[in-house]
């Protein structure tokens, strides 16, 4: 017989699940436990970033004009809004800052809850769907110990998940008695989820939306409307987060590409792809791709797919159910006909195209993904036309809903174009629908609505074992079955744990003001770099984040170059610190690059690093230049078709040369002599393709030529990104020239970036 637990709730008994799904966690993490106040799980990447990020969130006040401001990528503004700000991990990060002064305990502390805490939210959903311990316990463990944690173990704000039950618990119970307190429950969960992680602001919103839409019938407006002002309210303090995310990025020209998009998002394979630490699963073949590791276990399969059975219709039940009518069952032989006509097109499509001809019509299957497209919602569509799914929909069931939202919730996380095996299997999938909903197009990870699937899974696993518990004579024995499964599902062989990076004794000797870290570029030395700031205080020029700053780029360039102009510029806005790590590979040029600077001072050498502060700069007046120059011609030795693209007024079109390699060469013909002050070569979006090695010359008869201009194109792209950060109009100073050709030569090599030039323009000298 079926306890309802529900309605004997015993805190003894819920703390001990607690204990339980924590002491589980203490032995996948293992040795966290012993190391939790020293050590970085899984790498010295994001982990770094967001213990980063978690300390300034801890140091700073909210929502001031200081925290939006980080320092890290000095001296752009608004740096906090380049990555997840993870508000919501800090109730839990920021009190263990204040007491112990470790952030790195309080970072760890909160990736490790995140198990136990998702598993036992999780549990309190499934309790409330089930009304049985059991099942509820082995739900919230499906959920708290899916392998895709530790597939995600550097992304902290995709393993805490634990409020998107708490949200779905908040609506279930309403719907139930429709107490007020519900609302709030659900609202609480809801902002808690969407401050821990933007990408569940947004793909937790799609599974209430769904949710809503199943549940609540038309007719029930006001429980419409009691939602929609509960979900209104919670919203209000994400809306300045989310405009101010918006004005940076508008401002500094950051999007994310539908390329990043399909790059990130999941194939239809990804379901047994995984990450070769389990213990179990490692032997499964898998197609692999970037965050396309979804391999959900088999525990939530089995019991879905037993439960699914078991609950089939009953003896009885078909006896007394009515036949379906003549017209229902030619509906579904036409959609089973057409599934099977349009699925055999796609095959026969990824085998060799075809097309033929009947009469004016011409019937084709050139590529797989749209006669699979047609099948798919051919297939959709005799599903829902089965006499059990009518049933589960008209009557609006629990496992109705969570057994379909999952496998929706997957569908998105394929991405605007679902791939098999990295070819294009669907015209277009649900995402590409979703993007066009303001916002959602700067996610660029549609593969994590896998957590979201997850959560599904785990209620419909709760339901069904429920079900099959119901049936055997020891569901204790059951229990333990699936604990052992569920474990082994995601079992690893060793928690990965790198000590964390500790301040240079250098670093002792900095004087307040920002502080650039040679070598910049590169994941380690940038990120790590953010981390030893939080010793000093010291805002750096290195940076590491979701996006970087337009000119990144072009800096780490001429560092790279050793080119004195973009010291300059630096120095100009203040960074005159430099701190060298001689343990690097490139050490040796820049130790050879300071001694023949007798302008650089040499504060500091502690035997492994070098402490420098940079002359401050001259004073120089900026240049004004006149009226754009009429230009009668343009021409390049390469992509030549791409040449009108300088000038076409459009920041999102370019000429490129294709990886730089020391022969591009692009000529400007004025059309007569004509006096001329300065080049701009404005790179829009495209900010790292900058010239390398550029030489720019004038002619009056293009036979003889003078050069005027010669080196990187660094120091110029750093200050156009901060006089103008969308066109980013680099200008190079010509010296009041006579001339009517100007060419431009490219000498440097670039396996990687392109020459680009998104606009061209030449100006006259100030005045004319």
């Amino acid at each position: 017989m079926l306890v309802d637990d529900r309605t004997r709730p015993r805190r003894g008994q819920t703390l001990g699940i607690f204990s339980a799904y924590v002491a589980l966690a203490i032995a996948l993490t293992w040795p966290l436990a012993p190391q939790i106040a020293t050590a970085v799980p899984n790498d010295l990447g994001d982990p770094v970033l967001n213990t980063w990020i978690l300390w300034w969130n801890a140091v700073a006040v909210p929502f001031t004009s200081t925290w939006w401001n980080a320092p890290a990528f000095f001296p752009t503004e608004g740096v906090l809004t380049f990555s997840e700000h993870l508000l919501g991990l800090s109730p839990i990060s920021t009190p263990i800052y204040w007491l112990t002064g470790n952030i790195q305990l309080g970072y760890n502390v909160a990736l490790f809850l995140s198990f136990p805490l998702s598993a036992f939210f999780g549990y309190l959903l499934c309790r409330d769907l089930t009304g049985r311990r059991d099942a509820a316990f082995i739900g919230g463990l499906i959920f708290g110990f899916t392998p895709y944690r530790i597939v995600q173990l550097p992304h902290i704000q995709v393993l805490c998940s634990y409020w998107m039950p708490i949200a779905l618990l908040g609506l279930h119970r309403y719907i139930r008695d429709e107490r007020p307190r519900w609302l709030v429950l659900f609202g609480v969960g809801w902002l808690m989820q969407a401050l821990s992680n933007g990408y569940y602001l947004a793909f937790l919103s799609v599974l209430v939306g769904c949710w809503i839409l199943w549940f609540v019938p038309l007719r029930r407006w006001r429980i419409w409307l009691n939602i929609g002002v509960a979900w209104a309210v919670a919203a209000l303090p994400v809306v300045p987060i989310v405009l101010k995310y918006r004005e940076v990025h508008h401002a500094l020209g950051l999007r994310r590409s539908v390329d990043e998009m399909l790059l990130y998002s999941a194939d239809i394979t990804s379901f047994f792809d995984h990450t070769n630490r389990l213990v179990v699963w490692r032997f499964l073949p898998a197609f692999h791709r970037p965050e396309g590791e979804l391999f959900p276990g088999i525990a939530g399969l089995v019991l879905v797919a037993v439960g699914l059975w078991l609950s089939r219709a009953g003896k009885s039940a078909a006896v007394d159910a009515p036949p379906p009518s003549r017209g229902r069952r030619r509906l579904r032989l036409g959609l089973t006909i057409a599934t099977l006509f349009f699925l055999a097109g796609a095959i026969s499509a990824g085998v060799a195209p075809w097309e033929f001809k009947i009469g004016s019509m011409t019937v084709s299957a050139t590529h797989m993904h749209k006669p699979m497209s047609l099948a798919l919602y051919c297939a959709i569509a005799l599903l829902f036309t089965a006499p059990r799914v009518r049933r589960s929909t008209s009557g609006r069931t629990v496992l109705g809903f969570y057994v379909l939202a999952a496998p929706l919730m997957w569908l998105l996380s394929f991405g605007p174009k679902p791939t098999f095996m990295g070819i294009q299997a669907l015209y277009q999938g649900p995402y590409a629908w979703l993007i066009q909903l303001p916002g959602l197009d700067t996610l660029r990870t549609p593969a994590r609505f896998h957590m979201v699937a997850m959560l599904c899974l785990s209620c419909a696993a709760a339901i069904c074992f429920s079900r099959i518990a119901a049936r055997v004579r020891r569901p204790a024995l059951l229990t333990g079955v699936f604990i052992v499964i569920v474990m082994s599902d995601t079992w690893i062989h060793g928690f990965p744990l790198e000590p964390a990076p500790k301040p240079w004794p250098v670093q002792q000797h900095l004087a307040p003001g920002p502080v650039l870290e040679l070598p910049l570029g590169g994941l380690g030395n940038d990120v790590e770099s953010m981390y030893r700031s939080m010793w000093t205080g010291n805002a750096v020029v290195n940076g590491y984040s979701g996006y970087a700053p337009p000119w990144y780029g072009a800096v780490d360039d001429g560092l790279h170059r050793r080119d004195p102009a973009v010291f300059a510029e630096l120095s100009a806005r203040g960074v005159r610190q430099i701190v060298l790590n001689k343990q690097t590979d490139e050490s040796q040029g820049w130790l050879e690059y300071f001694a023949n600077r007798p302008d650089v001072e040499l504060v500091h050498d502690d035997g492994v690093h070098r402490l420098y502060r940079l002359p401050e700069p001259p004073q120089t007046a900026q240049r004004s230049f006149g009226r754009p120059v009429s230009i009668a011609g343009i021409t390049a030795n390469l992509r030549p078709a791409l040449v009108p693209l300088m000038t076409d007024g459009d920041l999102k079109t370019r000429w490129e040369s294709g990886p730089q390699r020391g022969i591009e060469e692009v000529t400007i013909d004025l059309g007569t002599v004509a006096p001329v002050g300065a080049l701009v070569l404005s790179l829009g979006e495209f900010s790292r393709d900058t010239p390398r090695d550029l030489q720019i010359e004038v002619s009056a008869d293009g036979t003889a030529w003078t050069e005027v201009w010669r080196g990187s194109a660094a120091s110029q792209t750093f200050r156009a990104v901060f006089d103008d950060p969308v066109r980013i109009p680099a200008t190079f100073d010509l010296g009041d020239r006579t001339a009517r050709y100007i060419r431009l030569r490219q000498f440097g090599e670039d396996k990687v970036f392109y020459w680009s030039i998104a606009e061209l323009s030449v100006l006259a000298p100030a005045g004319r």
